[in-house]
């Protein structure tokens, strides 16, 4: 089939043949955070009424005050799907799982595991539309993937927003992935008609998938044009190979979706989530273990005292999330600028190194390296120096990165106070709503 025959048959289709999903904020951070909530009115307050516990805890979390964002987290696995009402659900142990794990590897598998196996109609869409009488199910990031796959072998690098929504985004069968891909390369007929437009503009307010998918995965280049980040390739396609099979048994039925999707399948693959959620925290472990490492007689612990390190122009880097380098001897002497003592509060004490012999403590950028590239841009300041980093106990560094929202922003205040007259030094003026701001956007 063509384009053109295609395009006839979309537009005597209804707007939402196109993946469907709720217009609810659908990142995994707030579907995790809702969850949290959930599972603390089930634990402690199920005697007071579910939609009052949310909307009183919900700012303290960093999500809206409306319970029924917890479709989110059914559509992602983190609670049951089987009753007409929240309240006789149960987290899952996906959910528990997250919630145990200390571990940045093995949470980013967990988030990564759960984006793939997500699928469409979301088992939380009672209607399904159009797709339901033929009983087809589909993974959203697997499907893209395959396309873009097989474009790549053909030497086409990216497709369009347009075609992703009109020869992506209404398939519903894993089985249709060389129609998908022979749409795209049938590119004699034009895509910008009016009835087109309008059915495109009708796809567009119905899905929110990519918005999701964009603010979850880095698997994806989702602007004006539409790829797969080269880094990501290798892995996902071991993925594909070793657990292809596994996914397309879980879509027979209903009730082997819903186990599938709610238990840990162990598939050991890192789509590497950008969310608030996680931000920079595998950096930032590897960072916090060069830096423990280091042993004091190896380096000059005082160069922080005439350090310039914040003058150097930025070194791009393959090996972090952030996409920028670090140098753990400049972190090392942070720690011993603050005294190996948790700048938060001096008293927290933890163990003695057996490296530095004293206090252990962890090096903390205090402004992300993940916005090295806004404020190099404005500022012309390299955040990987001595102004830039704290020392903190593991439990304060450890708060700032899982914390609730209001106990991150007490810390980064208190941080903030310490510091501002140091980031002045490099003309980073900042008030503290704006220090904040910078920090918690994504």
């Amino acid at each position: 089939m063509n384009r053109k025959a295609y395009l006839a048959q979309l537009l005597k289709k209804s707007r939402t043949y196109v993946w469907h999903f709720t217009k609810q904020d659908s990142s995994f951070e707030y579907a995790y955070k809702a969850t949290l909530i959930f599972d603390e009115w089930q634990s402690n307050h199920s005697n007071e009424p579910l939609e009052g516990f949310f909307n009183k805890n919900a700012s303290e979390h960093g999500v809206t005050n409306n319970y029924r964002m917890l479709i989110i987290a059914q559509h992602y696995g983190l609670l049951t799907k089987e009753h007409d009402s929240y309240i006789d659900e149960k987290v899952t142990n996906v959910f528990v799982k997250l919630k145990e794990s200390w571990n940045t590897q093995e949470r980013y598998a967990i988030i990564s595991e759960q984006l793939i196996k997500m699928k469409l109609p979301s088992i939380t869409d009672v209607s399904q539309g159009e797709h339901k009488q033929f009983g087809n199910n589909i993974y959203p990031v697997v499907f893209m993937y395959q396309v873009l796959s097989e474009l790549l072998k053909k030497n086409i690098h990216s497709i369009s927003k347009n075609e992703l929504y009109l020869f992506v985004m209404t398939f519903y069968s894993h089985s249709e992935v060389d129609k998908a891909v022979n749409l795209i390369l049938d590119r004699n007929h034009p895509i910008s008609d009016k009835p087109i437009e309008k059915l495109l503009s009708s796809y567009k307010d119905a899905s929110r998938i990519i918005t999701m998918i964009a603010k979850s995965i880095f698997l994806f280049n989702l602007d004006d044009q539409v790829s797969l980040k080269q880094e990501y390739i290798s892995g996902m396609e071991k993925f594909i190979t070793k657990s292809y099979n596994k996914l397309m048994q879980a879509l027979k039925s209903e009730r082997s979706y819903k186990d599938f999707l709610t238990n840990i399948q162990d598939f050991n693959v890192s789509l590497h989530p950008e969310t608030l959620f996680l931000e920079d925290i595998i950096d930032d472990d590897k960072y916090v273990a060069d830096v423990s490492a280091l042993v004091s007689n190896d380096i000059d612990e005082n160069l922080h005292k005439y350090d310039d390190n914040f003058k150097r122009v930025p070194v791009e880097s393959n090996s972090n999330q952030s996409g920028y380098a670090t140098n753990a001897t400049i972190g090392k002497r942070a720690l011993a600028r603050a005294g190996y003592k948790c700048e938060m509060d001096s008293s927290h004490l933890s163990f003695i190194s057996r490296f530095t012999k004293k206090n252990f403590t962890e090096a903390h950028h205090l402004i992300p390296m993940s916005k090295q590239k806004k404020v190099y841009t404005e500022s012309k300041v390299n955040l990987d120096c001595y102004q830039n980093i704290v020392s903190l106990c593991p439990n304060c560094h450890r708060s700032v990165h899982y914390g609730k929202k209001s106990d991150i922003k007490n810390i980064l205040e208190r941080l903030y106070n310490i510091r501002k007259d140091d980031l002045k030094t490099f003309n980073l003026t900042l008030t503290f709503e704006d220090f904040f701001k910078l920090i918690m956007e994504n």
